[in-house]
């Protein structure tokens, strides 16, 4: 089995911590963690709201000025793990963060994960990461998203989903106001013109239909 380290002590040693009143989506972080340490390394790690002598920390009620939407911070002291979000989302990225840099976890479909159980690895004391997104909406139409525990391992977070915040909440709207471009042009097709979209189907720019341009390049 994997043999595992953090702060310098075994991971048997640890307790995984989540709130008194977790978030749905902190309590699968917390099962995912206990269930892939515990395959990879071959002890299943207690689950509790108080913390121990060795902890992995889930989750936070204090917001981090540092994390930016559903981003995360992965950060160790002398003793203890702390993985959270400002959401409860970010903590279960969090989790699946830590799975895949320390243990090498995969889950290339939703039929298809990988835990590893051989090597070592080490967390060190005094590790402070943050990981924020580059896009707030994140959304992908690929069968296997369907499925809302993929499409929450990745990253994907507007996904329909009936699975009442377990994988964190759908967010579908974004923060940010949005200003749109302004018209600079109205263009009327004057016959129909074939055109073939990058997965193959066939689709026609119909005769008489108008649009307004607002950006113009020269490709």
């Amino acid at each position: 089995m994997k043999k595992l380290t953090v702060c310098g002590v075994n991971i048997a040693d640890f307790t995984i911590v989540i709130p008194a009143i977790p978030y749905p989506a902190e309590k699968t972080a917390a099962e995912f963690l206990q269930r892939v340490i515990e395959a990879s390394c071959g002890v299943k790690l207690p689950v509790s709201d108080t913390k121990t002598a060795h902890s992995i920390v889930l989750g936070t009620r204090d917001t981090d000025p540092d994390i930016k939407w559903d981003g995360f911070r992965m950060r160790t002291d002398d003793s203890h793990l702390y993985l959270f979000g400002n959401e409860a989302r970010g903590t279960l990225y969090a989790a699946y963060d830590f799975a895949e840099k320390v243990l090498g976890y995969r889950y290339f479909a939703s039929d298809c994960e990988v835990i590893p159980t051989d090597g070592e690895a080490d967390v060190p004391a005094h590790l402070d990461t943050v990981d924020n997104p580059v896009f707030e909406l994140r959304r992908c139409s690929y069968i296997s998203y369907t499925n809302p525990e993929f499409a929450s391992y990745m990253r994907e977070n507007c996904h329909d989903t009936t699975a009442e915040g377990r994988f964190g909440e759908t967010r579908m709207e974004s923060t940010i106001p949005v200003t749109p471009s302004p018209a600079i042009a109205q263009v009327t097709i004057l016959k129909n013109i074939p055109n073939t979209s990058p997965c193959g189907r066939a689709n026609v720019l119909r005769e008489g239909t108008t649009f307004a341009v607002s950006r113009v390049s020269s490709a």
